[in-house]
């Protein structure tokens, strides 16, 4: 029997999905919500949404993860089943858009990490290059 929920309850079952980043497992076990029905009212919310494009597409590739995931952890009991080729067809076909679909989002510039090399003399002095590759710039 479907159990019935106020707008209150759902209001607070999509916030802790939206902390959750999306992760309706997560966000169902810790509302007590059965994933699909979270999932359901996710894509209500989003449906009823104003269109911004960015948001649209970002809400796009959010969606196409979690049928990526959920496609991925169901490869593993499907193995011994005749349709793995299937299943491996749709979740490369998933992972094509949603490639895609990264390509047509604006990349922010805190997305990429900074990675500093550095050499770490014997004395404890640090330089941007060690003393055999011709010396340190900074010098």
């Amino acid at each position: 029997m479907s159990r019935r929920y106020t707008d209150d309850q759902r209001q607070q079952a999509l916030r802790v999905l939206a902390a959750c980043g999306g992760d309706v497992r997560q966000a169902s076990a810790r509302t007590g919500i059965p994933a699909r029905t979270l999932r359901t009212w996710a894509q209500r919310a989003r449906a009823a949404a104003p269109a911004d494009p960015e948001d649209a597409m970002l809400n796009l590739r959010q969606h196409l993860v979690e049928n990526v995931l959920r496609l991925a952890d169901s490869l593993e009991a499907k193995i011994d089943d005749a349709p793995l080729n299937q299943h491996a067809a749709a979740l490369a076909q998933l992972i094509d858009r949603l490639i895609k679909l990264a390509e047509k989002l604006p990349q922010s510039a805190g997305d990429e990490p900074v990675i500093r090399v550095e050499y770490v003399d014997a004395d404890g002095t640090t330089h941007d290059a060690p003393p055999w590759s011709g010396g340190d710039p900074a010098e």
